[in-house]
């Protein structure tokens, strides 16, 4: 297996078995155990909706570590979700979003982008030639 075959599975395992499948089934009291606070009903609805939509892009990302023919676009899907989610805590930590949160829920979200820019960087490492399109075209094999 190849190194960008290797970080394709361990991201998609992670986004379903980590955030997905916790944020589609976990009770809210478990949320608020790892340090994040706590929330209203609507905002429930909102996190399994993460959830929700999180399982596609997983099974994604574990589907182009199979299939060579779809592994320029889950290369770039994966890319575009580290990069979003960095976004994302990089807007909160900065600007007071986590202001009121837990210090135990401050670490739990700054680790998690932290990850999250380990996994773009082992992406762009591993599957840059991938996304320029160049030496893909063999069996899944030999990628």
């Amino acid at each position: 297996m190849s190194r960008l075959r290797l970080v394709l599975v361990v991201k998609g395992t992670f986004t379903l078995v980590v955030l997905a499948l916790p944020l589609l089934f976990m009770p809210l009291e478990g949320i608020q155990l790892i340090g994040f606070p706590e929330y209203d009903e609507p905002a429930s609805f909102f996190i399994r909706l993460l959830g929700a939509t999180l399982v596609p892009l997983a099974t994604f990302q574990l589907w182009t570590a199979i299939d060579v023919g779809h592994r320029k676009g889950g290369i770039f899907a994966t890319l575009v979700e580290c990069v979003m989610t960095l976004l994302v805590l990089w807007h909160f930590v900065w600007y007071g979003g986590m202001a009121t949160w837990p210090i135990r829920g401050k670490l739990v979200a700054i680790g998690f982008g932290m990850l999250q820019a380990g996994f773009a960087a082992a992406i762009l490492v591993t599957g840059w030639e991938a996304l320029l399109g160049r030496g893909e075209s063999r069996s899944p094999d030999a990628a």
